[in-house]
């Protein structure tokens, strides 16, 4: 209950440079939906926590960041944690403002074939 609300006042006195949010819509008719949170952890790091809920895909889900735009099939800028349990945190070794700007893409894989995405957010 403490972390829950030490996080609660993290985000409400967050400045919009220190925290961005991606919403990650539904892709391929999954059902799935929901958010990336890239938080800054320091000069060098960002750490991104991905949170998803509906459809029926209860396996474990690969995730990556991706250059360009949902549908580009853009090159892996950084493969993040796998989801267990609809979530994951994944720190990377880059400065938030640098990984902002359109030029990014998060999305998640189906558990059951990593072709398939079920889930795509851009960061903006």
């Amino acid at each position: 209950m403490m972390a829950a609300s030490a996080f609660g006042l993290l985000g409400c006195n967050a400045t919009s440079s220190s925290v961005e949010t991606v919403t990650l819509s539904t892709v391929s008719g999954s059902g799935e939906a929901g958010t990336a949170t890239l938080t800054s952890i320091s000069t060098s790091s960002t750490q991104i926590a991905i949170t998803i809920s509906g459809g029926t895909d209860t396996g474990v889900q690969s995730a990556a960041m991706r250059s360009g735009t949902c549908g580009s099939d853009g090159t892996i800028f950084a493969q993040l944690n796998n989801l267990q349990g609809d979530s994951s945190v994944t720190t990377v070794d880059s400065e938030l403002s640098s990984l902002t700007g359109d030029q990014y893409y998060i999305d998640v894989q189906s558990s059951t074939n990593v072709d398939v995405i079920v889930a795509c957010g851009e960061v903006p």
